[in-house]
């Protein structure tokens, strides 16, 4: 764990977290295809945040990682593929180099509304202004939900 003061690069560190476009320890450019050790980082502040004292998980280069027994294996990032290493305790079920890389990520993976899509109740040609939409008006879909009530009574 590293500590800085916080006039000390904290910028430089969050920006590292950001994008993963250089070290935070030491300023060093990344490549693309270097693999990098995410390590953390506190900053002191004047008075104490309520949980404590704030931390961010930031990429260092091979030079700068700290030697520590707590790595987990290298797994590679779930967006661009670079290799990456993790700590044990932020090992987690995806892997990510930086915040650009999850936020591309989740957002990919999140389901899109399609052109058009026919109502469930009325059967007419509707496009949907949300993923989730089964009808083409709150009209349709009270007349469903009382249909679905009628036969369940």
């Amino acid at each position: 764990m590293v500590m800085l003061q916080r006039d000390e690069s904290e910028q430089g560190v969050y920006q590292a977290a950001r994008n993963c476009g250089h070290c935070a320890q030491c300023g060093r450019g990344l490549k693309p295809e270097e693999p990098v050790w995410r390590e953390v980082f506190q900053f002191y502040r004047k008075r104490m945040t309520l949980g404590g004292m704030p931390f961010t998980v930031a990429p260092v280069c091979k030079r700068c990682h700290l030697e520590y027994d707590g790595w987990a294996p290298a797994k590679p990032c779930e967006k661009c593929q670079r290799m990456v290493v993790n700590l044990r305790r932020f090992n987690r079920v995806h892997t990510f180099c930086s915040r650009l890389c999850e936020v591309r990520y989740y957002s990919h993976r999140r389901k899109k509304a399609p052109a058009q899509q026919m109502c469930g109740e009325c059967g007419e040609v509707f496009k949907p202004t949300r993923s989730d939409s089964l009808y083409c008006s709150n009209a349709c879909r009270q007349r469903s939900y009382r249909k679905r009530a009628k036969k369940s009574v």
